[in-house]
């Protein structure tokens, strides 16, 4: 078994078997090395991890490898089931898993720039006052309460608007008015009360747009 390329192999067979003679690491009796050990017939090539037959794809297949594992980690961490990141690669190109099953974040790539500390501060205070006025910040409230619909091109706050559900009440809870994807309550508001106004909207949404709002909240 030999991990090289044979060519490469069969040349330091052939170097062995010469220098074998005068080497001092030669064996001290007959019988040592077994027959055929240093056979001239060409090593055998039978890779134990073949990409494809073709070495045209193989080749193919092996540069979407190297790319691959530019954008991995390199840890080697076996999070994704893979021993190292250049096995997962190779499973990735076979189909065999998807760039998912990596536990590591391997999109994000962070550039800082240097900048003046006064515009920034202006900047920051701009993107805070239209916060304040879309979100319902000083409000007690349960947050973002549907998941925006990929399927109609309409956000979830729009769907609501659309179907006259802004300000709508039950008990203790609310849809905020300026925002619609929000639900804003008062002391008195129990878990109920919010879980019954979401399925309210659902079912308005749903009878008037046909889109299926899916809660963005965990219940439990």
């Amino acid at each position: 078994m030999t991990v090289a390329n044979p060519y490469i192999a069969q040349a330091r067979l052939q170097s062995l078997k010469r220098y074998l003679p005068v080497s001092p690491n030669r064996p001290e009796r007959d019988g040592y090395i077994p027959d055929g050990a240093f056979s001239p017939e060409m090593v055998e090539y039978n890779p134990y991890n073949r990409l494809s037959n073709n070495r045209a794809e193989a080749m193919r297949m092996m540069a979407e490898i190297e790319s691959i594992c530019e954008c991995l980690p390199g840890t080697d961490c076996g999070s994704c089931g893979a021993p190292t990141c250049m096995a997962f690669a190779e499973d990735i190109v076979k189909g065999e898993t998807n760039a998912d099953e990596c536990t590591v974040n391997m999109e994000a790539v962070f550039e800082f720039r240097e900048e003046d500390p006064l515009e920034l501060a202006q900047r920051m205070q701009k993107r805070w006052i239209v916060r304040k006025a879309s979100q319902p910040m000083g409000h007690q409230g349960s947050g973002r309460i549907f998941r925006n619909s990929s399927e109609s091109g309409w956000s979830a706050s729009e769907l609501v608007a659309q179907v006259g559900m802004a300000g709508t009440r039950v008990g203790g809870a609310s849809i905020f008015e300026r925002h619609t994807n929000y639900i804003v309550t008062t002391p008195e508001c129990t878990p109920n009360d919010i879980l019954r106004l979401a399925r309210l909207v659902q079912e308005q949404v749903l009878e008037h747009t046909g889109v299926e709002l899916a809660l963005e909240l965990e219940v439990w």
